[in-house]
């Protein structure tokens, strides 16, 4: 995180302190606290494939790997990878600008969609 980031959990203990914040009805509250801790959340693609024997789940957006006896014990351990790759302080992360999805259909049509990070 840069210096003048914030994390989503003290955005939202920020608000929760908000005398606007307090006033509003309960339904709405919930609604932008679910938003906020949305914000926090990214779908990247696992591929599973089996290899002698073991199932192996790839991460190709961070270039790991991990194998299981089965797709749990190999999902588990994919994510258990990511985790510490997110945490780790000493591992440079690169600054997403934008998430592109690229779909390919039989007839060798591209279409692209972007999304802003």
């Amino acid at each position: 995180m840069e210096k003048n980031d914030i994390s989503v959990e003290d955005a939202i203990k920020a608000l929760e302190s908000a005398p606007e914040f307090t006033g509003l009805p309960l339904r709405v509250k919930t609604l932008i606290k679910q938003r906020l801790e949305s914000l926090n959340k990214i779908t990247y693609p696992i591929i599973i494939s089996r290899e002698n024997g073991w199932v192996i789940a790839t991460a190709p957006v961070f270039d790991l790997a991990a194998q299981g006896k089965d797709e749990h014990e190999a999902i588990e351990g994919i994510k258990a990878m990511i985790d510490d790759y997110m945490h780790d302080p000493d591992t440079q992360k690169q600054r997403i600008e934008k998430i592109v999805n690229i779909t390919i259909t039989t007839d060798a049509a591209v279409s692209i969609a972007s999304q802003t990070a």
